[in-house]
């Protein structure tokens, strides 16, 4: 039987797929809310239940060009300061794509409290400690092996894209139940669904002789914190390449006195992609003989302007109008550089510098 709290999630994520289908999707989600109600005990649920989707529904209708109501929420400051440690470990696993879902998968394990964040203990990739609830003792060992093991959930559900949302859902899930779940869903419906995940819940639990197994309403829980890369005010200037080499402030760098980084770095091989972290209109897109080899200044709404440094080629001109995440530049090591990476500055009204990554990445 579902809470009142798992069903008001419930009917939060029909009214974001109700935005993003529109009114074609009808069907589908009256078959979901026929589900629902299926699960829902008719003393309290039935009524609220059907008012809350019914409300969700027509307020998508009516609304038009609401998206703000769906936007997800975000994760907590104390997950927040983990991500570089998840942007790391994802790199290293092949599965940069998926920072955001594993920052959103933390903010429900943990909300980035304690020393085991991703709670992956009892993890078979965890060789350091017993593996047991809560053993991990190191925040960052916990993300590797958190890390790791979605990397490996993700491998056996067939999902290779954030893109795929059946096989996410059932990698997601599976993180939570275990590979057994994956498998089993995969023979029996080829994918996750809510209905799957309640029945492989009751029968384990049935099995093992516990009250319950896991948590079936994980994903729905999950996916409330997950945003893709777009939903950021900026979105990141090198898709899928958010390892910082060297951030905003003071450095050293070998053989140089100490001297203040005006920008963040990224490295990246040459001829990858740099796209604009947010709409506005090109106001430089030149050579630089002060250091900054080919690069490009883009002014946006806000006031602020990105300065991308160190290009191998510049594809947009002076005056253009670039959009979220169009490719604008290619990464290159033109200028005072000691390698392939892109260098982003992010420049206030009246010229001043401020760190990159106060904006990029941040839901509004």
């Amino acid at each position: 039987m579902a809470e009142p709290s798992q069903a008001k999630r419930m009917a939060k994520e029909l009214g974001r797929g109700a935005y993003k289908a529109g009114k074609a999707a009808g069907k589908k989600f009256g078959r979901l809310l026929v589900k629902i109600l299926k699960w829902t005990s008719p003393a309290w649920g039935g009524s609220l239940i059907l008012l809350l989707l019914f409300v969700g529904i027509i307020g998508v209708v009516l609304g038009g060009n609401t998206p703000q109501e769906f936007e997800p929420t975000p994760v907590a400051p104390a997950v927040r300061q983990y991500e570089q440690t998840v942007i790391k470990y994802a790199s290293e696993n092949g599965i940069s794509e998926y920072v955001n879902v594993l920052l959103a998968i933390m903010q429900q394990e943990s909300a980035g409290e304690g020393t085991d964040v991703m709670r992956s203990s009892e993890s078979p990739f965890n060789e350091r400690y017993p593996q047991v609830p809560g053993s991990i003792k190191d925040p960052e060992y916990s993300i590797e092996v958190g890390v790791k093991h979605f990397a490996e959930c993700l491998k056996q559900s067939g999902c290779s894209s954030v893109d795929d949302a059946d096989l996410l859902s059932l990698a997601i899930q599976g993180y939570n139940f275990g590979s057994e779940y994956i498998a089993w869903a995969l023979e029996r419906d080829g994918k996750y669904t809510q209905e799957n995940a309640l029945y492989f819940s009751e029968q384990k639990a049935q099995e093992l002789g516990w009250q319950t197994y896991g948590d079936p309403y994980y994903v729905p829980k999950v996916l409330q914190y997950y945003k893709t890369d777009m939903d950021a005010e900026y979105i990141y200037p090198i898709p899928d390449h958010h390892v910082i080499s060297s951030p905003f402030g003071m450095r050293q760098l070998e053989g140089r006195p100490a001297s203040f980084h005006k920008g963040t770095d990224f490295p990246a091989p040459e001829g990858t992609p740099i796209v604009a972290v947010a709409d506005g209109t090109v106001t430089t897109s030149d050579y630089s003989y002060g250091g900054y080899g080919y690069r490009v200044k883009i002014r946006h709404a806000d006031g602020y302007t990105t300065h991308y440094a160190h290009c191998s080629k510049l594809l947009v001109s002076v005056g253009e109008h670039v959009t979220k995440g169009q490719t604008i530049a290619l990464v290159g090591s033109t200028g005072d550089s000691t390698g392939n990476h892109l260098h982003i500055e992010l420049i206030m009204p009246g010229n001043r510098y401020i760190d990159p990554m106060s904006k990029i990445g941040k839901i509004r």
